[in-house]
């Protein structure tokens, strides 16, 4: 009776086992680049007297799957077949490792993540998103995905455990296709667009070490996930397109970000809980972010805002911010809690941009007001800044609703150091998405009506605080270098503020 066996990298021990039940008859050897070295895959045949054993592939390579290396679009859906078909057979094995092979690059439509299973990206290897819309994942036709450039996904997974996707190569979301028009100010989208790596419901991840590049909406969203770990991946996007998200961490839980470095047009590092998620996976929540470097077009690293679901226990730290729109943001625009939250040790440089874009350079932003519905925002408490080094052409902005005023807010140990960069004027404040006529404290003419809400004319002052109940202020710092006569009409504002400490 006659078994075939292939074995590859780490062979030995199979071999061994192999050599102890049977006779070697047939021996070919076949190599592989790995790692920039050459590696021998022996395909050994064995004559055997007793049962077959059979002995699991732990490698399974893509291209002894079908997939070729192209970035031809005839072969993006042959080549999602290969993968898949490499991911279907490791997950029917009990799991094992689909490796994306050094230096080539696979054109592919949509494909599938299982339990058990590492995708891993071999140095120099590249899987490149298809640029027809109709190769991807598609849930639109279900009611709570049905946002245009929300309900389709490229590498997506749902309910797995145990899944990992390693190595030093790169997704490529292929953005470009997605895209209208490049402006100076703004890339214009072609919608509808996919997220880029969507993974739903799933236990025990780790994704590590590799680049996602030019995602046309977001690129990373762990959703409805437990015990994460997101760890030393590189997210470059166009810095000029909007929803291109970095990571969206969305009703989440024990979830731990560390060594990441984002650069996107739109929020960062974003925790949420969306209404499609919130109903079957509920809260946000224990959640670590650290030693990451973000730049965005948006909100650097941002709570909301999205809020549908409870978010808690959250911190941030030994983060660096630079040149992004706005800073640290907490933006809960739906009626429910967000609390426990730290943002520790952390550099932040935000600058004022075009006025295509929302958010008026803010360093540190708290919003938690009405959407344009009117209906009830969040409930944010417990939340302290602590050791916070800035660099803005504006100060701090605080606002609350009268209804739902913030409680208990720490500011300990900020150096704000505030300066012209840009040719932009900071005379706006900007709390979108909200009522037509809702107004801050302070403002003096409506700047801009939009169908999100409007912008107001205001003072800005270096420091803004409305509607909070115990805010305690320790060790604050303003270096201002706009002029005597600026600073005397940006000295800090307090409204309807309660228990108000200062040291």
């Amino acid at each position: 009776m006659l078994a075939t066996i292939t074995i590859s990298r780490i062979a030995d021990n199979n071999y061994k086992i192999a050599m102890c039940l049977g006779k070697l008859v047939k021996t070919e050897a076949i190599s592989q680049t790995s790692y920039g070295a050459k590696f021998a895959i022996a395909r050994w045949t064995f004559e055997y007297r007793q049962p077959i054993l059979t002995f699991p592939m732990t490698y399974y390579t893509i291209t002894e799957f079908g997939a070729v290396s192209s970035t031809q679009l005839e072969h993006a859906l042959p080549n999602a077949t290969g993968i898949q078909a490499a991911i279907d057979q490791a997950y029917d094995a009990g799991g094992g490792t689909v490796v994306v092979p050094a230096g080539c690059t696979f054109i592919t439509a949509s494909f599938e993540l299982k339990s058990n299973i590492t995708l891993l990206l071999e140095p120099g290897s590249r899987l490149l998103a298809s640029p027809d819309i109709t190769h991807y994942h598609n849930r639109t036709h279900e009611e709570l995905f049905a946002k245009a450039d929300f309900g389709r996904f490229w590498i997506w997974a749902d309910g797995a455990e145990n899944l990992s996707i390693a190595g030093s190569g790169t997704l490529d979301g292929n953005s470009p296709a997605f895209t209208k028009e490049r402006r100076a100010e703004n890339t214009v989208a072609l919608n509808p667009r996919a997220q880029s790596l969507v993974l739903f419901g799933c236990n025990r991840l780790r994704l590590s070490g590799f680049e996602m590049r030019n995602c046309p909406s977001w690129a990373l969203r762990p959703c409805g996930c437990n015990d994460v770990v997101i760890e030393g991946i590189t997210i470059a996007s166009d810095i000029g397109l909007v929803n291109t998200d970095g990571i969206d961490i969305d009703c989440c839980k024990r979830v731990v970000v560390k060594g990441c470095i984002i650069r996107c047009g739109d929020d960062g590092i974003c925790l949420k809980t969306r209404r499609e998620a919130a109903q079957q996976y509920g809260s946000c929540e224990n959640i670590l972010v650290s030693d990451c470097i973000v730049q965005s077009s948006c909100a650097a690293i941002k709570i909301g805002t999205e809020s549908w679901a409870d978010i808690r226990n959250v911190t941030v730290s030994n983060c660096i911010v630079h040149d992004s729109h706005r800073g640290l943001a907490i933006d809960g625009r739906d009626d429910s809690v967000i609390e426990n939250i730290s943002f520790h040790n952390i550099t932040v440089h935000t600058k004022l941009s075009h006025p295509v874009w929302w958010h008026e350079g803010e360093p540190i932003i708290m919003c938690p007001v009405p959407r344009p519905s009117g209906a009830q925002p969040s409930i944010v408490r417990n939340v302290t800044f602590s050791d916070i080094r800035i660099r803005a052409e504006r100060g701090i902005f605080i606002q609350a609703s009268s209804a739902r005023p913030i409680e208990n807010l720490v500011f300990r140990n900020i150096d704000l150091t505030i300066a012209k960069e840009t040719g932009y004027s900071a005379n706006k404040v900007d709390p979108r998405p909200c009522p037509p006529d809702f107004k801050p404290a302070g403002s003096t003419a409506k700047a801009e009506a939009t169908q999100w809400g409007s912008l107001w004319l205001h003072d800005c002052p270096h420091f803004f605080a409305e509607n909070v109940n115990g805010l305690q202020i320790e060790t604050m710092r303003i270096d201002s270098k706009l002029g005597a006569a600026a600073d005397a009409a940006k000295a800090p504002q307090f409204h309807n503020v309660q228990d108000l400490i200062q040291k």
